[in-house]
């Protein structure tokens, strides 16, 4: 299901103004595509499930900052796949 821009950024206003249940229905609404992103990426359940634990962590912390709401899904994959990388460049620092 394909969630709208509108929605999303509803969604955001709602939270930086202290609705928690907003982002409740943000996660559920955006964590599946950002978890089939870094599944993909890693090729590993538990790196994906820990990048989307990541992805959301620093979410929280930046999502007062956003000036342009209807972007955050776009953030939130980007954010996804930087945090596989990171995944992956450690993972090939432990392969010897």
């Amino acid at each position: 299901m394909e969630v709208g821009k509108d929605r999303i950024a509803e969604l955001v206003v709602q939270m930086q103004n202290g609705n928690s249940k907003a982002f409740d229905e943000l996660y559920k609404l955006t964590s599946s595509r950002a978890y089939f992103v870094a599944l993909q990426i890693t090729k590993n359940e538990q790196d994906a499930e820990d990048v989307l634990q990541e992805t959301f962590m620093k979410y929280l912390q930046k999502a007062p900052d956003f000036r342009e709401k209807e972007h955050e899904k776009a953030w939130l994959i980007k954010e996804a796949s930087n945090r596989c990388r990171d995944i992956l460049r450690l993972r090939d620092k432990h392969v010897v």
